[in-house]
C-alpha cells in the first residue's frame, strides 16, 4: 500500500500521470536539511529561505502535508527559524525527521508520506520538493521520488549548494531524469490552476508579498548573483 504499491501498479501504465499540479492526487512538500548551521555557506541562502518559507505558507494555505528532514543535527543543527511553527491539517506540528542517510526518503518519512497520501486515487502523487543541499540530499531524494512513481516538482529558486556550479549541475540532472524544475511563484500558480480556486485570493496575496520581498532594499533582489537564466553564476 502507499508509495510502494507506486511502482508495481499496473494501471499506471494506462493511465499517465498528470503532470499539471492542480490535478494532482496528492502533493507533500518536502524541505531538506534547512538547517542553520548551513546558512554562511550556502549560494544564496538567504533567497532560499525566503522561497521555502513562501512555499510552506502556501502548503498551510490550500491544507497540503509538509515534511521537513534534518541532516545529522548533532552537527548541523536544527532547522532554522523561519521555517518552525508550521502545522498539520489537524493541528499538529509539522513532522521534523533526522537523517543520516543523503536522501530524505528514510523509512520514517515515508510511512509519513503514506499516512499523508492515503486518500488519493491511485496514480500519482506530486512531490514539491526543496532545500539543500541541490546536488547532494536533493538529488537522491528527487532519483528516489522519481523512481517511487512521484511527479517531482524541483523549485529551482528554493534549491541551492555551497557552489553554484554544483547547483546548476544538479538542476541540469535533474531535469534530464524527469523532474519538473520550476520556481517558488509557478507552484503556487499551478496549485490553484486559476482564479476560480476559492483560495486563489490567500494565495494570490502570499505571491505578492513574496515578489515584493524579493526586491526589498533590505532584503537585496532575489538570486541576484545569477544571471538571467537563473542558472549560471553572476561574474
Amino acid at each position: 500500500s502507499g508509495i510502494a504499491h507506486l511502482r508495481d501498479d499496473a494501471s499506471m501504465a494506462s493511465r499517465p500521470a498528470s503532470k499539471l499540479i492542480s490535478k494532482a492526487p496528492g502533493v507533500v512538500f518536502l524541505a531538506c536539511d534547512m538547517q542553520t548551521r548551513f546558512v554562511p555557506l550556502i549560494f544564496e541562502m538567504e533567497s532560499v529561505v525566503r522561497s521555502a518559507v513562501t512555499l510552506c505558507d502556501t502548503a498551510q494555505i490550500l491544507g497540503h502535508p509538509i515534511i521537513f528532514t534534518e541532516q545529522y543535527p548533532k552537527a548541523f543543527k536544527h532547522t532554522v527559524d523561519e521555517l518552525k511553527g508550521f502545522t498539520t491539517a489537524g493541528g499538529g506540528t509539522a513532522p521534523v525527521f533526522e537523517k543520516s542517510q543523503f536522501s530524505m526518503i528514510t523509512d520514517d518519512v515515508r510511512r509519513e508520506m503514506d499516512g499523508a497520501l492515503a486518500a488519493g486515487d491511485g496514480s500519482a502523487p506530486h512531490a514539491v520538493l526543496f532545500g539543500i543541499e541541490a546536488h547532494v540530499c536533493v538529488q537522491q531524494t528527487a532519483l528516489q521520488l522519481l523512481e517511487d512513481g512521484f511527479v517531482v516538482h524541483l523549485v529551482a529558486d528554493a534549491v541551492s549548494s555551497q557552489r553554484a556550479a554544483d547547483r546548476a549541475a544538479a538542476l541540469q540532472l535533474l531535469a534530464s531524469q524527469g523532474a519538473l524544475v520550476t520556481t517558488t511563484e509557478s507552484v503556487m500558480l499551478g496549485l490553484v490552476g486559476g482564479a476560480g480556486h476559492k483560495q486563489f485570493k490567500d494565495v494570490s496575496k502570499r505571491l505578492i508579498q513574496h515578489n515584493a520581498a524579493c526586491y526589498t532594499e533590505a532584503g537585496g533582489a532575489h538570486w541576484a548573483k545569477l544571471e538571467s537564466d537563473g542558472v549560471t553564476e553572476r561574474r
